[in-house]
Parts: structure tokens; C-alpha cells; sequence
């Protein structure tokens, strides 16, 4: 910090002390003390105008006060405006949702979940998880994509149309079944395993069945 010497003094109290000292000194001084006294209206008047004393101009230079600062908003106007060419430029990629099939498995023989994917042979990058006691069975591949099975009770289809339905083909077991459309290529394979061996047809969750996946229909989806 820089000190100035003439801070909070008044230099006419300084030729005083110097008067009762010397006589020709207080000749002399008193021709100073004129100047002083002048020099002393002159910063009366400019004291009206608020002057920047030298401690004002050491801030202020500090501070960078009184700076040109239009290049500075330039600048940043133009930063402004890249940012927004650079969001029209961005390109929105449209996630596709996947298409659920609720389907049936339904046989003429009384099938558990392990047995109705028994047939299934599991390759690289595939899994077939069975839970017993849930009625469950799982074909999973590609990571996180999977086959759901469910089995059902044939109580459950207690509108009369469902039982002419399911006395009509001699219906024992029915799975209910949850996949992704996209899925369809690779689920054809395997179904056609399981109906070949276990007979029965897959249809869909509708009011009548309809439409019917028997192994014509089946090797439509390869």
C-alpha cells in the first residue's frame, strides 16, 4: 500500500513552529505562508468539485475505474450468439418404444414352466431361467432382453366364450406370454421347438384369440 506524506497535515502548521525559531525565517515564511494561503483557497474551491486526491487516483487505477469495457461485451454478446447456432445445429434422435405382444401358449397336455421350454436349445448369449414354484420361465439373450411366461389357471377365463374356446381345442395348459415385437425373428425358432414337441398353438390376448400362431404362421416371423 503506498503511503502519502501529506495526508491529514496542514503545512501551515509546520512554518509556525519554524517562526518562533528565526526571524528571517518568519519573513520568508510569511511570504510562504501568502502562498499557502492561496494555495489553500485554491483547494477550498476545488474541494466543492469532490477532487480525486492521490489516494482516490491509486484506486481507482486499481480498479480499472473509468475503463473502456465495450470490447468486453462484445465479446461476450458473440459468445451468446454461439451458443445459440450451436444448439440448432444439435441433432434430436427419436427413441423408438417397443411394441409389447401379450400372447398365449396354450397345449392339450398338462405342461410345468420348465417343461413347456424344455425343447429351447440355449446358445451363445442366451439363458433360460425357470422358477418351479411361480409357474415362471424366463428366455433371456442380448444382455437385458428376455421371453416372459406365466402359467394361468383355466378358471380364470370364466367368460363363456373363453371356455367354448378352450373345450373347443382341448385346451389342459395355457402360459401366458409377454415379448417385444422386435423380438419376433428370434422368438420364431423357438417356438416352433416348443410346439413341434409339445404341441399346442400360440394366440394372441384378445376377446377372440385371434389371430392364431400355429407353425405356418410361426415361420412368417423369420
Amino acid at each position: 500500500m503506498k503511503q502519502f506524506a501529506n495526508k491529514g497535515k496542514n503545512p501551515t502548521q509546520g512554518n509556525g513552529k519554524a517562526t518562533q525559531g528565526n526571524g528571517k525565517t518568519t519573513r520568508g515564511n510569511g511570504k510562504t505562508s501568502q502562498g499557502n494561503g492561496k494555495t489553500s483557497q485554491a483547494n477550498a474551491k476545488t474541494s466543492k468539485g469532490k477532487p480525486l486526491t492521490d489516494w482516490d487516483r491509486y484506486i481507482s487505477k486499481e480498479a480499472g475505474v473509468g475503463k473502456n469495457t465495450s470490447k468486453v461485451k462484445s465479446k461476450s454478446t458473440g459468445a451468446k450468439k454461439a451458443n445459440k447456432g450451436s444448439k440448432t445445429n444439435a441433432k434430436v434422435v427419436a427413441v423408438k418404444k417397443p411394441v409389447i405382444m401379450n400372447l398365449f401358449y396354450m397345449a392339450t397336455e398338462e405342461y410345468t414352466c420348465k417343461q413347456i421350454v424344455a425343447p429351447v436349445v440355449e446358445e451363445k448369449g442366451m439363458e433360460i431361467q425357470v422358477w418351479p414354484e411361480l409357474g415362471i420361465a424366463s428366455i433371456e439373450f442380448d444382455e437385458s432382453k428376455s421371453i416372459d411366461f406365466q402359467e394361468c389357471e383355466i378358471e380364470s377365463f370364466d367368460s363363456d366364450s373363453d371356455m367354448e374356446f378352450v373345450k373347443e381345442h382341448g385346451i389342459k395348459a395355457i402360459y401366458e406370454v409377454t415379448m417385444d415385437e422386435a423380438h419376433k425373428s428370434k422368438a420364431a425358432n423357438w417356438f416352433l421347438s416348443m410346439i413341434q414337441t409339445n404341441g399346442g398353438f400360440f394366440c394372441t390376448d384378445s376377446d377372440d384369440f385371434a389371430p392364431v400362431y400355429n407353425k405356418e404362421e410361426l415361420e412368417k416371423w423369420r
